[in-house]
């Protein structure tokens, strides 16, 4: 699925830009270990990780994420897809370090 264009500038306009912004270590703290639990199960099977891989493992943690709740909380943005459009957000934003970084950790140059 990942981010469509309609998203991303809903995303902002609710200021979820900025909060992945101001956090942008934590966030990628939690998408580096949903990336990487979901490359241990994908590299057994031997597949190709892809971001719609990943996305429901850093949905749940995100679903449990204090400043993601907090944040939603205190906007009143109480329906679902904020989270998985985060998560989205975060991968898009993410992916080329996330899987630079795995290269570079399986031995790739």
């Amino acid at each position: 699925m990942g981010l469509t264009l309609e998203q991303q500038q809903r995303l902002e306009r609710v200021g979820l830009n900025r909060l992945f912004g101001g956090q942008e270590a934590l966030w990628t703290e939690i998408a580096e270990s949903a990336y990487q639990y979901t490359k241990s199960i994908a590299d057994r099977a031997q597949w190709t990780v892809r971001q719609d891989d990943v996305a429901p493992a850093l949905i749940q943690a995100l679903k449990v994420s204090v400043p993601l709740g907090t944040y939603l909380g205190q906007e009143k943005l109480t329906q679902k897809y904020w989270v998985e459009w985060f998560a989205h957000l975060i991968l898009d934003r993410l992916w080329d370090h996330l899987t630079r970084e795995r290269g570079r950790e399986d031995g790739e140059q």
